[in-house]
């Protein structure tokens, strides 16, 4: 969820935006009103047609002039897979996460490992992609990274295809191509004998660390759900809390069992401007990010001195999803506990609880020629 916009900020925006000329667009500083770049964007028979950015909205005026003088609705220009790249992660900065623009960076230079990125966009064809494919997989990458360069060529694809630029014309290739499939990894989850272990070790060793991941093995929440709390969030009297999730804000219930560890939280929040977890400093990475980060390192570390990859944040939603439906809660009441938009989502922990019982019934001895029966029947 983005971080909704300051009333100032927004209010500033607005009267800046007053002073800008007809067919200018501007790009701001992400969540301030500092104007970092001019546009001209016409639209003529029904065609928009974007101008280059500029420092000045006067110049972006300028090339709107031109463009409508000229009727130039769509510009017939040749355009490379790395100058797309370039122009789409320069639209979209402002729209979505940053970490959507650092995996979309990540994939095209793995795509440019392999397809100069001087090849023109039209010249994308199912042959050139296929070979991408082979590639990659002879370089000993996997089907889930090649998969993603699927979803980068995908977006980059239809976005140059879109009316207003038909950088890229005709059918998209990607459908013509033999991918390679990904099945999704087992699901990392506990036995809550062995998760309680656990707790109990990181209580002795590192309390603070303790507090975070036992709120989070009760509450159920994701790690950007944790490094949005504020402590304004928290009603102790009243014995919950609220957080904002993509479907508005979700109301959530502080057990006896966690009551402690949320109030030394909120103690250590102070010093954090209030929010529940402090940040772990990181370049170009908003607060929240940096939150987010200190919370990863915590399992990281941990992961390591137990020894057990398992051990990470979303193990502990498998761990509470699978513990209740081991219980007898239903899937729907599973699915509400943890926030899935899709009962789909919750099904995965339902098919850990049927691997149970396979292994359980694999135990029983009702018929000779198990690994008893040969024992006693030889």
């Amino acid at each position: 969820m983005r971080t909704p916009l300051d009333p100032k900020v927004k209010a500033k925006r607005q009267r800046i935006l007053k002073r800008v000329p007809q067919h200018v667009t501007v790009r701001w500083k992400p969540g301030t009103a500092e104007v970092k770049g001019y546009r001209c964007q016409v639209t003529i028979a029904k065609l928009r047609s974007n101008g280059p950015w500029r420092q000045t909205a006067s110049e972006a005026f300028a090339d709107a002039q031109e463009k409508l003088a000229n009727g130039e609705a769509m510009p017939k220009r040749v355009v490379t897979i790395g100058a797309a790249h370039e122009a789409m992660v320069d639209e979209l900065r402002d729209i979505v996460r940053p970490g959507t623009i650092r995996f979309y960076e990540q994939q095209a230079s793995g795509v440019f490992r392999y397809i100069d990125q001087n090849l023109e966009l039209q010249a994308i064809t199912p042959t050139v992609l296929q070979r991408l494919v082979s590639l990659a997989r002879q370089g000993g990458y996997s089907p889930r990274t090649v998969l993603h360069y699927r979803v980068w060529l995908n977006r980059l694809i239809r976005w140059s295809a879109k009316r207003q630029r038909r950088w890229f014309r005709g059918e998209n290739p990607i459908e013509d191509v033999e991918w390679p499939t990904a099945e999704d990894p087992p699901a990392d989850y506990f036995y809550e004998e062995e998760l309680r272990a656990i707790l109990d070790r990181i209580r002795a060793e590192d309390p603070e660390a303790y507090d975070v991941v036992l709120f989070m093995a009760y509450t159920n929440l994701r790690v950007s759900e944790v490094a949005r709390l504020h402590e304004s969030q928290f009603d102790m009297r009243g014995g919950f809390f609220t957080v904002r999730r993509k479907r508005g804000i979700k109301r959530k219930a502080i057990v006896a069992e966690v009551r402690a560890a949320v109030e030394r939280l909120l103690e250590r929040a102070g010093p954090n401007d209030g929010f529940l977890v402090e940040r772990a400093p990181r370049k170009n990475r908003t607060d929240e990010e940096q939150r987010a980060a200190f919370v990863k390192n915590i399992f990281k570390r941990w992961a390591i001195k137990l020894g057990d990859r398992r051990f990470h944040a979303h193990a502990l939603r498998h761990t509470a999803g699978t513990a209740v439906i081991r219980h007898g809660s239903s899937t729907l009441e599973a699915q509400r506990m943890l926030g899935h938009a899709s009962s789909k989502t919750t099904e995965r922990y339902v098919h850990l609880v049927e691997e149970d019982e396979r292994r359980m019934a694999a135990q029983l001895r009702y018929l000779p020629g198990g690994s008893e029966g040969e024992a006693k029947h030889g």
